[in-house]
């Protein structure tokens, strides 16, 4: 992380854009996504970014005009597209210039960012800056899924590219990259499974407070996959995660509540969960609480009615017209 905010230390300066150090931090925080580590910590680092846009740094102006393209856009970073066509003009010939002239790795991979730009990214990643290799891998691996079975070759080659980034990335300390890495490793894409090592990926990573990994690392203890089971370290991972804003770990969490695994059951605590993240829109969990009260898991009394409400809610949640319809014909009875 030192090496990280140093780098980018050194890139702020060619900008003269000052206050290296708060500035370096938000940018690593923005550029390894949401699920590197809390959603709080991510906003906070976005705050930063668009105080800093605000004054004129182009760096910072860069990222905003990007960020705030994203629809789960925090909202101190909602600007106008008229800000966010000034914000892009104003500093795309700077960090193009950087790229072009110094061949900066991290200059070319927001080069890539603007447009979705493929080749450019790839370019980034062969320079090896972290968020490209890491990008590019995990853009290619969606793509190849579905050719396992028609093209097995094409398969392979891409996934042991794809493992080859990760662990360019993950070696250079990338939270992300650690997380995938073990990914690869659990499943054997592009290498030989390991649960163990898989194991080793996560723990590193849940160490940086990585969401996704503190709740791939209570499914192996959960189920004893590459250590030995550990139920109640488990619910430990899956309370962490779930703080930190993974719906997995809340759902591994409540999931545990309901089942008694690692701990006393408590059906109660685990609906309350569940409703509280549904409210706020998440259809995983209005899922979940559909098949509680549909099949009475976990002790839970079957309610036909709530059953019906909560796969209803969830539709309405993925864009389903005529459901979002029922919510707004019958919300005064809801």
């Amino acid at each position: 992380m030192k090496t990280l905010i140093l780098f980018f230390s050194v890139l702020l300066s060619l900008f003269s854009l000052g206050a290296a150090s708060n500035s370096s931090e938000a940018i690593i925080r923005v550029l390894n996504k949401k699920n590197a580590g809390s959603i709080e910590s991510y906003e906070k680092a976005v705050e930063t970014l668009v105080k800093d846009a605000k004054s004129g740094k182009p760096l910072q102006q860069f990222l905003i005009a990007l960020i705030s393209r994203e629809k789960d856009a925090p909202s101190v970073a909602r600007i106008s597209e008229e800000e966010r066509s000034r914000y892009l003009e104003s500093s795309r010939d700077i960090i193009f210039d950087l790229a072009k002239t110094k061949n900066n790795s991290m200059a070319w991979f927001l080069m890539s960012l603007e447009n979705n730009n493929m080749a450019i990214l790839k370019h980034a990643a062969d320079l090896g800056n972290v968020q490209a290799l890491n990008t590019y891998a995990t853009i290619k691996m969606s793509e190849v899924m579905e050719l396992k079975d028609t093209f097995p070759e094409k398969y392979d080659m891409v996934m042991k590219e794809c493992y080859s980034a990760y662990k360019r990335a993950a070696e250079q300390g990338d939270v992300n990259a650690l997380n995938s890495l073990g990914l690869c490793y659990q499943n054997g894409y592009g290498c030989e499974k390991n649960d163990k090592i898989a194991f080793k990926c996560f723990y590193k990573a849940s160490e940086k407070r990585h969401p996704e990994a503190v709740n791939n690392l209570g499914r192996f203890y959960l189920e004893g996959i590459g250590v030995q089971k550990d139920p109640e370290r488990a619910l430990k991972c899956f309370e962490i995660s779930s703080s930190l804003g993974n719906v997995w770990g809340t759902i591994n969490r409540a999931t545990s509540l309901l089942m008694g695994l690692g701990c006393k059951k408590n059906e109660a605590l685990a609906i309350e969960i569940l409703e509280k993240e549904s409210i706020k829109g998440c259809v995983e969990t209005m899922d979940l609480l559909a098949e509680c009260y549909s099949k009475g898991i976990g002790g839970i009394k079957k309610d036909s009615y709530k059953t019906m409400l909560w796969r209803i809610r969830a539709r309405a949640a993925r864009g389903d017209k005529s459901a979002k319809d029922w919510l707004m014909a019958n919300k005064e009875e809801l």
